[in-house]
């Protein structure tokens, strides 16, 4: 039997999980982390999705898969007119160079001090 969609008004945390291909886990956390998802809680305590949640869940997904931190995530959310860019380093990528230079120098460090003998 063909029909209209039906729009429904409310999702449970499973039917989301299932659509968003997320862990129930992952969405509980980015609720704690993103405050601009804030599903509505039944009588009984359940969490209920609307359709811009789902919205909200689909684009958390989409740029944490691309490798985005939670910084930048919450950025391009406040910020829908941004250009995403997968190709662009992400600031956590310009933490990892900047972390490998510091150990690079360390090793330089102790390289060169390998000659040297210590006494207690």
């Amino acid at each position: 039997m063909d029909g209209p969609d039906i729009k429904r008004l409310y999702y449970s945390t499973q039917e989301v999980c299932r659509l968003a291909r997320v862990r129930s886990y992952d969405l509980k956390q980015w609720e704690k982390k993103f405050s601009e998802l804030k599903p509505s809680i039944s009588k009984t305590g359940r969490r209920l999705y609307k359709p811009g949640d789902l919205e909200i869940i689909s684009k958390i997904k989409s740029l944490a898969d691309l490798g985005k931190t939670d910084d930048e995530i919450q950025y391009l959310i406040n910020h829908p007119q941004t250009p995403i860019s997968s190709d662009m380093p992400g600031r956590s990528e310009a933490r990892y160079s900047e972390i490998i230079g510091e150990l690079e120098n360390i090793l330089k460090i102790l390289k060169s001090d390998s000659t040297a003998v210590y006494f207690d």
